[in-house]
């Protein structure tokens, strides 16, 4: 189905997100294709995440979901995001289902990694509730300089082939937990550029988090997307996430991801592991702290 365009695409004001995993691990190559797939349909999830005021759901993929050519599940979240009203983020998480890459061309070429993207891209560009492209999930070094200039020229060859029609979120550098010293700004696009910042209790510096937070939310955190961040519902981690909140709150950031639906090892999830459809509450409550 095509759809008509809106350009040229502006700035959500506020990402209220989620991530819904299972594409860019070997879900991705069964007819089941997302977690919690046992469960319940995938409207389920859409549905509800709509109902709690989520606007908005991350996908992450791997080169291997690509090239393994089965659409399905990844056409129904299109389908189900214009049905719901929900923007979708697609994000370029692996290379290969087993494991992360060190950087964007560690596994595959500069080539190859622009031609998966353009792939997905011409598959969904007419979808008008395709909003963004994260570009790459974690860069696992610290060389400023070098990774900025790739993700630059992955930019400029991605807005070439199809202008003023995404959002980007662009990377940070150590697992995408330090935007210091990272810039955008010299692109001419650079207001369709959003920092992705990832934090967790384990990425934040023991007992001086705000000191951490200052210094790695880099120089521009009223472009900053919290791209992936959650918490256990441990006495511990209920404290950080109440004090992150109020930072970002402070510092003027709300749109977010939350990392991820259920059965995420880093933060439980928002559903019940045990039945993927009961909502833990307590930990929504918290989550919704951030948009109010």
């Amino acid at each position: 189905m095509r759809f008509l365009l809106f350009l040229p695409v502006v700035v959500q004001a506020v990402i209220r997100g989620i991530s819904h995993y299972g594409l860019e691990t070997d879900l991705g190559k069964s007819g089941c294709g997302y977690i919690c797939c046992w469960a319940n349909p995938l409207e389920f999830y859409v549905k509800t995440l709509h109902d709690l005021e989520f606007n908005s759901i991350r996908i992450p993929f791997s080169a291997e979901y690509v090239q393994e050519g089965n659409f399905s599940v990844m056409d129904t979240f299109f389908d189900l995001a214009l049905q719901y009203d929900m923007n979708i983020t697609l994000d370029f998480h692996r290379t290969v289902n087993s494991h992360q890459p060190f950087s964007p061309i560690s596994e595959i070429s500069l080539q190859d990694f622009l031609e998966i993207w353009y792939h997905l891209i011409e598959r969904y560009e007419s979808n008008p509730k395709f909003y963004a492209i994260s570009v790459f999930n974690e860069y696992q070094g610290s060389n400023v300089e070098w990774y900025t200039s790739l993700i630059k020229n992955i930019l400029m060859a991605i807005e070439s082939k199809f202008p003023q029609r995404f959002v980007y979120l662009a990377g940070c550098i150590n697992w995408s937990g330090n935007c210091a010293e990272v810039s955008y700004e010299d692109l001419p696009f650079a207001d369709r550029i959003l920092y992705a910042w990832h934090k967790y209790i384990f990425s934040s510096s023991n007992g001086t988090y705000e000191h951490d937070w200052n210094y790695s939310v880099g120089q521009y955190p009223t472009k900053i997307v919290l791209e992936e961040w959650g918490f256990k519902m441990t006495e511990e981690e209920i404290l950080w996430a109440n004090q992150f909140i109020a930072w970002l709150k402070l510092t003027g950031i709300s749109s977010n991801f939350f990392w991820t639906i259920a059965h995420s090892g880093d933060t439980g999830g928002l559903f019940d592991d045990g039945d993927c459809t009961s909502i833990n509450w307590n930990k929504y409550q918290i989550i919704k702290k951030l948009w109010t």
